[in-house]
C-alpha cells in the first residue's frame, strides 16, 4: 500500500539527519575495480536467497537534498512505494507485492533497487533476490552461482528482452536524483530515447563528475613529443580530415566532443 504522507514525512525527516551525518563522515566513492565475486551461501528456490558478503562497488551515497517523488499510478506507484520502503525505511512489503504479482516487467526496477539498497540491509537484499528469482523463473537463464550479485542481474537484463512497466522512466529518474539531483534531467516519463532505459546504469559519479574533452587543442604528430612510439591512439578520419586521440589522454576524461571534417563527433572511451 502507498505510504501515508504524514508517516513518510516524519520518517524522511529523521533519515535526512542520518544521511547528512553519513555523507559527512564517508570517504568519496571509489572508481569501480574488478574483484572476485563472493561465493553465495546455499539456499533453496522456495526461500529468499542469501546476499553476498561484500556489496558491489561503488556504494551509492544518497544526496541529502531529497526531491519530491513523481506522481505515478498503478505499477509506477507500486515501484515508488517499494523504492521509498527500501531507501527510507528498509521495509519490504511492496517488494513482496511485486513478487506475488508474477509480473516480470518489474525486474528492471528490482535490479535497480538491488544496487541502491543504501545500507545493504540483508533482509531487503534477500527479499529483492527472492523476488528476482521468482519473476525470472519462467524466463530462466541465470545460474545459482551468479544470481546473488547486482552485476549478474545487469548482464541477465541485457541478454533478455524485458519491457518495463509504465512510469518506469520517471521512477528511475527519481531514483537517480536521490544520488545527484542533477541526474533527473536525463530520465523522465516520455524521454525520447532509442535505447532500453532498463539498461541505463549509473556510472558511479555525479553529473559532470568526470570532465569530458571539448574541442581539445590539436598538435601535429611531430609536436606530440609527450607520446611514446608504442602509445595507443584512437584514430578517426572523416571527410579527409584525420585525428588521433591518445589513449593516455582519453583515459581520465572518458569522452571527447569534437568536430572533425565538419562533423560533430563524440568519442566515448
Amino acid at each position: 500500500m502507498p505510504f501515508k504522507q504524514q508517516t513518510f514525512a516524519l520518517g524522511l525527516t529523521a533519515l535526512l539527519a542520518l544521511l547528512v551525518a553519513c555523507s559527512n563522515s564517508s570517504e568519496p566513492a571509489a572508481t569501480p575495480t574488478s574483484s572476485p565475486e563472493p561465493e553465495p551461501s546455499a539456499t533453496s528456490t522456495s526461500s529468499p536467497a542469501v546476499r553476498p558478503a561484500t556489496p558491489p562497488s561503488p556504494v551509492p551515497t544518497l544526496d541529502p537534498r531529497i526531491p519530491e517523488p513523481p506522481a505515478l499510478e498503478g505499477p509506477g506507484q507500486l515501484m515508488l512505494t517499494a523504492l521509498q520502503e527500501v531507501i527510507f525505511s528498509s521495509q519490504t512489503a511492496a517488494i513482496g507485492e511485486i513478487r506475488e504479482s508474477g509480473d516480470p516487467t518489474y525486474i528492471p526496477a528490482l535490479v535497480e533497487l538491488l544496487r541502491f539498497n543504501p545500507f545493504y540491509m540483508q533482509d531487503v537484499t534477500d527479499s529483492l533476490l527472492y523476488a528476482l528469482d521468482t519473476l525470472s523463473a519462467p524466463i530462466d537463464g541465470i545460474t545459482f552461482s551468479t544470481r546473488f550479485t547486482w552485476s549478474a542481474w545487469v548482464k541477465w537484463l541485457a541478454e533478455n528482452s524485458i519491457d518495463a512497466p509504465q512510469g518506469f522512466a520517471a521512477w528511475k529518474g527519481y531514483l537517480y536524483t536521490l544520488v545527484d539531483p542533477a541526474m533527473g534531467a536525463f530520465l523522465y516519463e516520455g524521454v525520447p530515447t532509442r535505447i532500453d532505459i532498463g539498461e541505463v546504469v549509473w556510472g558511479g559519479v555525479a553529473k559532470d563528475g568526470i570532465p569530458d574533452l571539448r574541442d581539445p587543442p590539436v598538435v601535429s604528430p611531430e609536436a606530440a613529443t609527450y607520446l611514446n612510439p608504442d602509445d595507443r591512439v584512437f584514430g578517426i578520419s572523416i571527410n579527409g580530415e584525420h585525428r588521433a586521440y591518445p589513449h593516455r589522454i582519453m583515459n581520465p576524461h572518458e569522452m571527447a566532443n569534437d568536430v572533425l571534417g565538419g562533423v560533430p563527433i563524440a568519442l566515448a572511451y
